[in-house]
C-alpha cells in the first residue's frame, strides 16, 4: 500500500519535472510538515516547526514552498473568516467540513 506522503512526494515531483522547477529539499521539508502536524497550519505556524527540527527555513521560502504545493494540489488553502490562510494537506483526505461560528 502507497502511503499519503509517498503520494504527496510524487506528486510534488512530477509537478516540479512538469513545469521545469527546480528541486528542492525546501518544499520536501515544508510538505512533510504537514505529515507530522495534522490539521490546519498557517505559514508562521510551519515556520515556527522547521526550526523547531533546526531547519532554518524562512516565511517568505515557506509561502513560495506553499504556493508550489497548492498550485500541485497537494495542499488546500483556507481562509476562515480573516485574510489570514492556513493550510492542510489534501492528498487521501476524506472530505470534511469547516464550520466557523460568528460570535
Amino acid at each position: 500500500m502507497v502511503t499519503s506522503s509517498f503520494k504527496a512526494l510524487q506528486a510534488l515531483e512530477a509537478y516540479v519535472v512538469k513545469n521545469g522547477l527546480k528541486q528542492s529539499q525546501q518544499r520536501v521539508d515544508i510538505l512533510k510538515i504537514f505529515f507530522e502536524h495534522a490539521g490546519h497550519l498557517s505559514v508562521d505556524q510551519v515556520t515556527q516547526l522547521l526550526h523547531q527540527k533546526n531547519l532554518q527555513i524562512g516565511a517568505a521560502t515557506v509561502y513560495r514552498g506553499l504556493k508550489v504545493l497548492l498550485e500541485a494540489g497537494i495542499v488546500d488553502e483556507k481562509k476562515f473568516g480573516g485574510d489570514k490562510a492556513v493550510y492542510e494537506i489534501a492528498i487521501d483526505q476524506q472530505h470534511h467540513d469547516h464550520l466557523i461560528c460568528k460570535n
